[in-house]
């Protein structure tokens, strides 16, 4: 199947989640910004979203998509308790700016063919 375009992914989720905006439309990749307060913190969240990855002679090495909590930072120790944030990828991304794990890009199991918000985001409302 064919990846969604930017604007199809920015339809959708602007739709479902319009306290998110697309601040930056590359052709082929998207960037939106908005926040999420899931129990009582709110938080501002980024979304990279890149519809391809193979090129004439070359890979780019990103995943599909990639989220972002970018305020508050995450930080190693959010709690205080000498223990790690869950659910965050931190190898090759700052302490206090880790990659939030909604699917195992090792697996690969998520096509740009698929709307983000219905695939990806069961943290949004």
């Amino acid at each position: 199947m064919l990846p969604l375009s930017i604007d199809e992914q920015d339809r959708k989720l602007r739709a479902k989640c319009p306290q998110f905006r697309l601040v930056a439309h590359g052709g082929w990749m998207g960037v939106w910004e908005g926040t999420l307060t899931p129990i009582c913190q709110t938080y501002r969240v980024r979304l990279v979203y890149f519809s391809r990855r193979y090129f004439d002679g070359w890979h780019l090495n990103n995943p599909y998509i990639s989220i972002f909590v970018i305020d508050p930072p995450i930080g190693p120790d959010p709690r205080g308790t000498g223990e790690p944030p869950q659910h965050v990828y931190r190898l090759g991304h700052p302490p206090e700016f880790p990659r939030l794990c909604v699917y195992d890009p090792i697996e690969d199991d998520w096509r740009p063919s698929e709307y983000i918000v219905d695939c990806q985001m069961a943290l949004l409302p």
